[in-house]
């Protein structure tokens, strides 16, 4: 789908050295395919509990952190996205996304500039 992020553009390796890393694009993809998800809250925190298909002991939940747009945070009830380390193929400056909602989440593809979570895994 693109290139990857520089280690030294990897903000989850800046912040928590070691092997972690801003999730890759078919990192992502596989966590779609391999889990059912529902819009819920978790200790009062909207966001999607995504839940292994193979292993329901197995979730991960990712907050709705909504987004930053000139400076304001926006939609932290409604909406989450999280970066991951893929590059656009054509354009560099863009890189894909998960974004989540009440119902659904998906891959996007936005300008890298833009203020989305960051939502680091180790490997």
């Amino acid at each position: 789908k693109g290139a990857r992020l520089k280690i030294a553009d990897d903000a989850a390796r800046a912040n928590w050295g070691g092997l972690w890393h801003i999730p890759t694009y078919y990192q992502i993809v596989e966590l779609l395919a391999s889990t059912k998800s529902e819009w819920t809250r978790l200790n009062g925190v909207p966001g999607r509990l995504f839940t292994s298909i193979k292993d329901k002991t197995k979730s991960i939940f990712i907050p709705a952190g909504g987004d930053v747009v000139k400076g304001t945070i926006l939609d932290t009830e409604s909406y989450g996205f999280i970066w991951s380390s893929t590059l656009n193929k054509e354009h560099s400056a863009y890189a894909k996304y998960l974004m989540m909602w009440y119902g659904s989440a998906f891959i996007g593809d936005d300008i890298r500039s833009s203020g989305l979570s960051v939502r680091a895994v180790i490997g």
